[in-house]
């Protein structure tokens, strides 16, 4: 997922989250694939690309809404000095 940023950022951000069991989700052609975390991709100072490549299943090249499923779920992006 690529998140851009509103504030550009001085050093290549790091993530902060809440990890459980199926805290997070992709929906595709009606299915629910439940994932734990999140990994930082490429970053420069006003694009972040976050992924899960390892719990995720499906087709290449699908896509679909992400989705946030548990309350305790947070996702940060951190980039101090």
């Amino acid at each position: 997922m690529v998140v851009n940023l509103k504030t550009n950022m001085r050093v290549k951000p790091s993530v902060h989250q809440t990890t459980g069991t199926d805290y997070y989700m992709i929906q595709t052609t009606g299915l629910n694939d439940g994932f734990n975390s999140f990994s930082i991709g490429d970053a420069g100072d006003k694009v972040v690309d976050i992924y899960n490549n390892s719990q995720v299943s499906g087709t290449a090249g699908r896509y679909g809404p992400f989705i946030i499923n548990n309350n305790a779920a947070l996702i940060c992006l951190d980039a101090e000095l």
